[in-house]
């Protein structure tokens, strides 16, 4: 009976060891939960960056983000998001063009890359580039 015993507790030890290596522990479940979320509040800074444009015809100076994401303009056509992650992302196919924007002067412009968020663990930014479409 013993012996039993200790084969049973061996056998679910080595199943908890498993499952955690397939699928991670929860502190690493809640890390990457936390880098989704920052990622959706990126992609809504981004858009904000879209729509300011959209409607008055070039890259802001500045934007209230949250304290976890820092905007940098670094020229008149680039500008990147910077945020600190937990994890690093996993790898997925390309994304499609981005659709363009247009500016109250009519001209067709498009943020590249567009909606890319693979990033390394850690402190990251994400370099956007304006250009025209023409100029594609």
């Amino acid at each position: 009976m013993r012996f039993f015993a200790i084969s049973v507790s061996v056998f679910v030890a080595i199943v908890v060891v498993f499952g955690f290596r397939q699928i991670g522990t929860p502190q690493s479940a809640r890390e990457a939960k936390l880098d989704r979320a920052l990622i959706d509040r990126l992609s809504q800074a981004e858009y904000r960056v879209r729509e300011h444009i959209e409607f008055i015809g070039t890259l802001p100076d500045t934007l209230e983000t949250e304290e976890d994401i820092r905007y940098e303009r670094r020229d008149e056509r680039t500008f990147a998001f910077c945020a600190t992650f937990h994890t690093a992302s996993e790898s997925s196919p390309p994304f499609p063009k981005a659709p363009p924007i247009r500016t109250p002067d009519k001209e067709s412009i498009i943020i590249e890359p567009w909606d890319d968020w693979h990033h390394p663990a850690g402190e990251h930014c994400f370099e956007r580039r304006v250009t025209r479409e023409s100029d594609t």
